[in-house]
């Protein structure tokens, strides 16, 4: 089984828009279920669905949803999530994808150690993982 991760937003982000967010990256969106959508780029691969609150709000414990409240400084609305392919390249695909979602919404990742981590935290990775 690959690795996942999940992207936890303040904002309540539509089918329209986050299949827009996908194209403008250069990946693409399910005809079907704009709600869902690809980003391959060198040697990774992302597999993404967006969640609205009233999709995933039974899944998740209360304490969860108020952690998350408490990082985001909001309640959580939208939910994105990421599964990573087996290429090598996947992980490092997620923090560049989480990275560019991250300067247009407000949210927090929960990487694929399970670990919470602020977009501040986030960018940081990013950019030290892609400077030359």
């Amino acid at each position: 089984m690959s690795d996942s991760a999940m992207i936890i937003c303040s904002a309540e982000i539509n089918e329209r828009t986050f299949a827009a967010f996908i194209e403008s990256l250069g990946g693409f969106a399910s005809a079907g279920k704009p709600a869902r959508g690809s980003i391959s780029q060198d040697e990774g691969d992302l597999y993404l669905a967006l969640l609205t609150v009233e999709q995933w709000a039974d899944f998740y414990a209360e304490q969860d949803v108020f952690e998350w409240a408490e990082h985001l400084g909001a309640q959580p609305q939208s939910l994105i999530e990421i599964q990573l392919g087996h290429a090598r390249g996947s992980r490092a695909l997620c923090d560049w994808f989480v990275y560019e979602f991250g300067r247009i919404w407000h949210c927090i990742l929960s990487d694929v150690d399970a670990v919470s981590l602020s977009y501040a935290q986030v960018r940081a990775r990013y950019l030290r993982i892609s400077a030359p």
